[in-house]
């Protein structure tokens, strides 16, 4: 049986975990720097993990908000 109380502060710690690497993840994208001198690839790895990290940010914003409800 699952805490909710538990689950609920679960998901909060990973919700702030997952907006600080999103937030990251922009930073970088947004340095022109980084886009003018960093391989390709680099930069293509750098836009995936904003992908995976923006979407799983939704999905425990959605668990969390669905739990509180």
């Amino acid at each position: 049986m699952v805490d909710i109380e538990e689950e609920i502060k679960r998901l909060e710690t990973e919700k702030s975990k997952l907006e600080s690497e999103v937030e990251r993840s922009n930073k970088i994208l947004s340095n022109k720097g980084f886009l003018a001198k960093a391989p390709k690839e680099k930069v293509d790895i750098e836009k995936e993990k904003l992908e995976k990290y923006t979407k799983l940010l939704k999905e425990t914003t959605d668990r969390l908000n669905n739990m509180k409800a």
